[in-house]
C-alpha cells in the first residue's frame, strides 16, 4: 500500500468525511489516518513580489541553460 495524501474540508459540523479508494487488494488492511491542517500558500505583498523578481531574475547560472527555438507567432500585431 502506498501514501496517499487527500485535501479535505472539515463540514461546518466539526467532522471530516473521507472517501479513498484504495483497491480491494487492501480491503481489510488497517490504516493510520493523521489529522492536520493543511498549509497556507504564502502571500506576498505587492512589494514583496517586486523585491522577488528583482532578486532572481536573470539567476540562471547555468552556462549550458539556453532558451530553445521559439515559434513564429501568428498574425501577431505590428508594434
Amino acid at each position: 500500500m502506498t501514501t496517499i495524501q487527500k485535501l479535505a474540508k472539515v463540514d461546518d459540523d466539526g467532522h471530516l468525511r473521507l472517501d479513498v479508494a484504495v483497491g480491494r487488494d487492501d480491503a481489510g488492511t488497517q490504516v493510520e489516518v493523521i489529522i492536520r491542517p493543511a498549509k497556507r500558500a504564502e502571500t506576498m505583498t505587492q512589494e514583496e513580489w517586486r523585491a522577488f523578481i528583482e532578486r532572481t531574475a536573470g539567476s540562471i547560472n547555468d552556462p549550458t541553460f539556453v532558451r530553445p527555438e521559439q515559434p513564429p507567432l501568428h498574425d501577431a500585431p505590428e508594434l
